[in-house]
């Protein structure tokens, strides 16, 4: 049996940023087009049942699901998103400080919340609203 990869939880803040910047469209009852946070690219996922398809590359390479699969589920009322907090993860450009980073998720989302100059109290609430979210996408189940 294969095991289940699961995304960095990093990548709950990404899907944060599509809803806070509202970069997805859905295009048809089972298909939505999620834009990356440069603009430079757009994904297509594709839901059937407990399958999440995309074609980023998390998801078809790592074979875990990637943010834009994590922001669908969000859509869907699936796992939770702290309004709230949304604001503060407004305009991030995701790809250039996970390349500035390589690839270390956890100092990327660091360095992009110090840059915005947030508060280290409004920090432990992001922090606190993914475990939360990244815990409710674990009991989901989902596939890839």
């Amino acid at each position: 049996m294969e095991e289940k990869k699961l995304p960095p939880i990093e990548k709950i803040a990404e899907a944060y940023s599509v809803i806070a910047d509202k970069r997805i469209k859905q295009t048809d009852m089972d298909v939505f087009m999620v834009s990356s946070s440069n603009g430079e690219k757009e994904y297509k996922v594709t839901v059937k049942g407990n399958y999440y398809r995309s074609n980023d590359s998390a998801t078809k390479f790592a074979r875990y699901p990637g943010y834009p699969v994590l922001a669908v589920l969000m859509v869907q009322h699936l796992i939770p998103v702290p309004e709230n907090l949304l604001p503060y993860l407004e305009k991030i450009n995701w790809n250039e400080i996970n390349k500035k980073y390589k690839r270390d998720y956890a100092k990327a989302l660091d360095a992009a919340l110090a840059e915005k100059g947030i508060s280290e109290d409004t920090i432990n609430a992001i922090k606190g609203a993914m475990k939360n979210t990244y815990n409710k996408f674990i009991e989901l189940g989902i596939k890839v």
